[in-house]
């Protein structure tokens, strides 16, 4: 089976959607703030994405064995792949960052955990025996 593959189209896209996310493109305000709220939702749909192109792309053949843009193609897609897995564990990251500054802020409103603190910090926690 031969297949036709415009490889300008998947490096359009890739382009594309890397410029919106990291805001280098030019987007109408309307559009932003969508755009920055789903953020990790569109990061996990281009993973699927590459990961889908990348299974494809691995699995062709050149007609012309010497021809190596079937080669240069899968590194920029394997680089986008790796941008945006990038881009979920610094997501991840952060919100696991949230999460532990939630819960210490849920901890230091404690009366007991505040006051437990107060002394660890000022030394009072040392045995005086």
């Amino acid at each position: 089976m031969n297949l036709n593959l415009d490889p300008q189209a998947l490096r359009t896209c890739m382009k594309l959607w890397r410029d919106i996310l990291d805001m280098k493109a030019p987007i109408h305000e309307g559009l932003l703030t969508h755009i920055m709220n789903r953020r990790g939702h569109n990061l996990v749909n281009f993973k699927a994405t590459s990961a889908a192109w990348l299974t494809l792309l691995r699995d062709c053949t050149p007609i012309d064995p010497d021809n190596t843009d079937l080669a240069g193609l899968v590194r920029e897609v394997e680089e986008f792949h790796n941008w945006v897995n990038a881009g979920l564990d610094e997501m991840e990251t952060l919100a696991m960052q949230e999460q532990l500054q939630d819960g210490l802020d849920q901890l230091y409103k404690d009366p007991f955990i505040k006051k437990s603190l107060r002394q660890f910090l000022r030394g009072k926690h040392k045995d005086e025996g």
